[in-house]
């Protein structure tokens, strides 16, 4: 009677899928791209986030301005909604603000400002903001 042998679990098989040598340098390799695009896309959302929150405060604080000097120029407010903004941004971040006063009705104040990525491949991001203060 011939007794059937079953296979040696022990012994190591060289099959081309059973060699698991280097596998996580290739994982790295496949994952890590993926998670320095997150990083960054990160970083570039909280850049966006921040010009826009500066250019909001820039817009309010002009509207301030334009309320209590109501007899200042168009050129006047919007030279200080520029000085509102911080000058840390350097050239990424491209902010310019219209003025329309009519004397004793409103003043309409809009900023806008241009965001271009630093280190993601994406065309640059237009973001407008408009503020109509009511002028005693």
């Amino acid at each position: 009677m011939a007794i059937a042998q079953l296979p040696n679990k022990n012994k190591k098989s060289k099959g081309f899928l059973r060699i698991s040598r280097g596998a996580a340098v290739i994982e790295l390799a496949m994952i890590m791209p993926v998670f320095i695009a997150f990083v960054f896309g990160c970083i570039e959302f909280g850049l966006i986030m921040w010009g826009r929150i500066s250019m909001e405060y820039a817009i309010s604080q002009t509207a301030r301005y334009a309320y209590v000097n109501n007899t200042a120029s168009n050129t006047v407010i919007s030279n200080f909604a520029q000085t509102m903004v911080p000058s840390a941004y350097g050239s990424n971040l491209v902010f310019s603000f219209t003025v329309n006063m009519v004397a004793h009705s409103t003043a309409t104040i809009t900023g806008t400002y241009v965001y271009n990525f630093f280190v993601l491949p994406l065309p640059p991001i237009t973001m407008t903001s408009q503020v109509i203060q009511p002028i005693p």
